[in-house]
């Protein structure tokens, strides 16, 4: 079954730089997120939830909150980390000189 004039293994081949590309992005951006939320998390626990502007009464949930997204972006982080590592294995493979 051709997709767009392409042979499925073709169109894969297409996408290829632009998946490496996107693994990397995703990686910074996990790696950005989780810190920010971590920090966030870290304001709204010492008292500087006028500085975020939350309501006093909801700082701790607030505060719960970033945490509680700051895990799911350590795990997605930890996701591209695997991907980005699987692939640096397949490239290695493909780049050894024949013996």
């Amino acid at each position: 079954c051709e997709q767009g004039g392409l042979a499925p293994n073709a169109h894969a081949e297409a996408m290829g730089a632009v998946d490496d590309c996107c693994m990397y992005f995703c990686t910074g951006l996990g790696l950005f997120g989780a810190l920010t939320l971590f920090f966030m998390g870290f304001v709204l626990q010492m008292g500087g939830e006028w500085y975020l502007g939350v309501a006093e009464a909801d700082a701790k949930t607030s505060a719960s909150a970033c945490y509680l997204a700051g895990v799911i972006y350590l795990a997605y982080l930890f996701g591209c980390g695997m991907r980005i590592s699987k692939a640096s294995k397949k490239e290695e493979l493909v780049d050894e000189p024949d013996v």
